[in-house]
């Protein structure tokens, strides 16, 4: 283990004031999304979700009135949380029972096809669906200077990834031509080598300012 790698540490603090601003396009699996979207796209490093806490409340209340932030505000100062750690994931041990168990019944059911096929084949569907997903999302960037959510070919990916396509053969000749088409796209492209994020990051930011103001 290399200890001089440098490693992010997180803790995810979701909120909503009651249960209908939940059930609307600002509930708690939207800002999910959007964390998720962060930590895995622009974080700079390793990372590390040392803590995450849910809560459905008013924000106008100070620390003490609200007990759930109070827990996620002490974890920052202190900086280090226990996890319990199962195939690779870690789960903290301020989840309650019915989290944590609620959490790896979905990793089961979500990824138990597609280990017993890569177990049995050899087939790295995860990689693969990866590959796919990044090859249709700069085609459609390189040729309409955009990328549409679900993406046309949500499905035809997460049937690869979750093992339901196990092709091999056609799965490869489809990346392939991607691949192929991608290339001649950029050559082509007058889109810059770097891209200006500071636009983007600026609504992230307006946003939970909104949300949690």
């Amino acid at each position: 283990m290399n200890t001089n790698i440098c490693t992010n540490k997180y803790v995810i603090y979701l909120r909503v004031s009651t249960k209908q601003q939940g059930d609307s396009g600002l509930g708690l699996e939207a800002q999910e999304r959007d964390i998720d979207i962060f930590l895995n796209s622009y974080n700079k490093g390793q990372f590390e979700v040392i803590g995450k806490f849910k809560d459905v409340m008013s924000g106008k209340g100070s620390v003490e009135e609200r007990p759930t932030f109070k827990k996620a505000v002490e974890l920052v100062e202190k900086g280090t949380q226990q996890y319990l750690e199962v195939c690779g994931k870690k789960y903290i041990y301020t989840w309650s029972v019915n989290q944590l168990v609620e959490a790896l019944e979905k990793e089961i059911n979500r990824y138990g096809q597609r280990t017993e096929t890569g177990v049995n084949s050899g087939l790295d569907s995860k990689s693969l669906s990866h590959a796919l997903r990044v090859l249709y999302e700069t085609k459609e960037i390189l040729e309409h200077n955009t990328v549409t959510f679900p993406l046309t070919n949500a499905q035809e990916i997460k049937d690869i990834k979750t093992g339901v396509n196990t092709d091999l053969p056609n799965i490869l000749k489809t990346i392939d031509k991607l691949y192929d088409e991608c290339i001649e796209l950029m050559n082509n492209s007058y889109l810059p080598e770097q891209t200006d994020i500071s636009d983007m990051i600026k609504v992230m930011v307006d946003y939970y300012k909104q949300i949690y103001s």
